[in-house]
């Protein structure tokens, strides 16, 4: 699988040329200055044995381009990541230049979104180089237990990144009035969250209205809904209050230091 970017990110999705029989060359036939314009481009490259090597183009020209296997190289370090079972995951790794200011997007490292097949991915292979100052990480997934991790991460290296097993989390008390929870992992805020959902009487049933309701709150403080504004009320008479039904609370945890930066989210299903 290749990765093909310059330093405003992916530049098109899937396969981007061919593989020659006889002399194993990668062909990009398209121009590439009609993207961006950028004087390098990254080719990242996993070959079916789950190595990882990649290849910098200085100075694209806008003609086709033959580059062969050989030309490429091991990144400097690697990471690897553990998929436990999951629904559906995602994620993105990229790269930045010295003095590139650039927040979220840049050289695509690594990429990848799958939802669940016979050939599910259990593993992954992170690649870093010394060509890049700092780097953006991002994860989604499902996974089958009720439960949601994700984190970004971005900074001049990534943590080792590991999927923490799903929180214990004991609702005391479930209603909107009077929410309260204990749970057995760190987080700096919380967000719980109550759906209530009409179908109508046609036949399929179809979606009359959905209301959903989300209370987000610092550790250690408590938020008590005792009744709907009468702005809302008014312009939302369906809005009832008693009939929403806790669906899932969200554990969120920041941290800022040293031009290091992270944010987790741990979403638990009832």
């Amino acid at each position: 699988m290749y990765n093909i970017s310059n330093k405003f990110g992916k530049i098109q999705d899937g396969w981007l040329g061919t593989v020659s029989n006889n002399d194993e060359t990668i062909t990009i036939s398209y121009d590439l200055h009609s993207y961006t314009d950028s004087d390098s481009i990254l080719i990242s490259y996993i070959d079916g044995f789950n190595n990882m090597k990649h290849l910098f183009i200085k100075n694209p020209n806008s003609e086709d381009m033959s580059v062969n296997h050989n030309d490429f190289i091991p990144y400097e370090n690697y990471q690897e990541i553990t998929f436990p079972d999951y629904s559906f995951m995602s994620f993105n790794l990229y790269g930045f230049e010295p003095n590139d200011e650039s927040k979220y997007k840049s050289f695509l490292i690594s990429s990848h979104d799958h939802y669940i097949s016979s050939n599910q991915p259990t593993t992954a292979k992170l690649g870093f180089s010394n060509e890049f100052e700092r780097y953006y990480f991002y994860i989604w997934i499902n996974l089958r237990n009720k439960y949601t991790y994700s984190t970004t991460e971005i900074g001049n290296s990534i943590k080792p990144i590991s999927i923490p097993p799903k929180p214990n989390l004991d609702i005391i008390t479930k209603t909107m009035t009077d929410f309260q929870f204990k749970v057995d992992t760190e987080f700096t805020s919380s967000a719980s969250v109550w759906r209530y959902f009409k179908e109508s009487e046609s036949n399929p049933p179809q979606s009359e209205y959905l209301t959903e309701w989300k209370i987000s709150v610092p550790k250690n403080e408590t938020f008590n809904l005792v009744e709907l504004p009468l702005e809302i009320t008014e312009n939302y008479p369906n809005i009832n209050l008693d009939k929403l039904e806790y669906l899932r609370t969200e554990l969120f945890n920041i941290e800022n230091k040293d031009g290091y930066s992270s944010s987790e989210i741990k979403i638990v299903y009832e």
